[in-house]
């Protein structure tokens, strides 16, 4: 984890602003205030899903099944991806 908690923080660091200049360039003038703001309405929503799912995973129905439920979940869903 130590070796690659940094990497993804480094690789992500990368690529959330050039996708949003992206987003930006792609659309009209117009509506690039709306568009980003919608894109940032999504990442926070997702920023704030993930770790009420990661905690639901470690802990389903009160039976504490350990940390491999959302490691398990999340290698499938990036899979999947």
């Amino acid at each position: 984890m130590y070796f690659v908690l940094p990497v993804l923080a480094i690789f992500t660091g990368f690529t959330q602003p050039n996708f949003s200049a992206i987003l930006s360039n792609s659309t009209e003038k117009h509506s690039q205030g709306e568009i980003l703001g919608i894109r940032q309405s999504i990442v926070s929503s997702v920023l704030a899903i993930a770790p009420l799912a990661g905690g639901f995973l470690i802990n389903i129905g009160n039976i504490s099944v350990g940390y491999q439920n959302p490691l398990i979940t999340g290698s499938i869903l990036t899979f999947a991806g």
